[in-house]
């Protein structure tokens, strides 16, 4: 899980280019973090409440089982635009508090 969702250089471009929105790129995993949990906690504990809640709803999971089950290949830009459309689907099920993910458009 660490590997796949911080720590190799796909996950760790993703994190870097999503954060750099938001001038967080300084946020972004390395290869120095120990795992996924740790560098998650690090990440939540220098960013407000609002930030907090609306990264907690994204992830690279479903690219990557994609890739993986699927045999869809790696692509940034197609997991960014995932990301993109997470708002609107968010907003479908009338979730509140996560008003930061509606940046990303």
């Amino acid at each position: 899980m660490d590997h796949l969702l911080a720590i190799c250089v796909f996950a760790r471009q993703f994190w870097f280019l999503l954060l750099s929105h938001f001038s967080l790129q300084h946020l972004a995993p390395s290869p120095e973090d120990e795992s996924f949990d740790i560098w998650w906690q690090s990440g939540n504990q220098r960013v407000g409440a609002e930030f907090q809640k609306g990264f907690k709803s994204l992830s690279i999971w479903k690219h990557r089982k994609n890739c993986v089950f699927d045999g869809a290949p790696p692509s940034l830009e197609k997991v960014l635009n995932l990301v993109k459309e997470e708002p609107s689907f968010w907003s479908l099920a009338e979730a509140t508090g996560i008003t930061i993910l509606s940046t990303l458009q």
